[in-house]
């Protein structure tokens, strides 16, 4: 049995005036599997909230929450709408999935840099 572990350090400012909460963090990602990850998959559980998610229940609407920056171990990556490639992430629904440009080997660990905005 093995679990993926990932500590977080999150910091975050709320700007009333435009209803957002801006944030910025670093992730500790550790693959404890025996198996090499191409890729490490984030949940946004706000993006919930967007008008076009699917969902079993009523919610109030927002934009979700907006990756605006995200770096692995230091290598930029950027957005894309289709499949991602290496260097690049997407978002479906509630799940950000990125592209490594390496498999991430078992018991290594990968940190992330991100940047997000969300409506509140």
């Amino acid at each position: 049995y093995w679990q993926n572990t990932a500590d977080y350090d999150l910091r975050a400012r709320l700007d009333p005036a435009a209803s957002l909460l801006v944030g910025t963090g670093t992730i500790h990602y550790t693959n404890a599997s025996p198996d090499s990850l191409p890729r490490l998959v984030l949940r946004l559980s706000q993006n919930l909230h967007r008008p076009e998610a699917l969902r079993n229940r009523p919610v109030y609407l927002t934009r979700g929450i907006a990756v605006t920056r995200l770096a692995v171990d230091g290598v930029a990556f950027s957005d894309t709408s289709g499949t991602p490639r290496e260097g690049q992430f997407t978002e479906q629904g509630t799940v950000l999935t990125a592209q490594l440009p390496a498999p991430l080997p078992p018991g290594a660990t990968a940190t992330l840099d991100v940047d997000w905005a969300l409506e509140v």
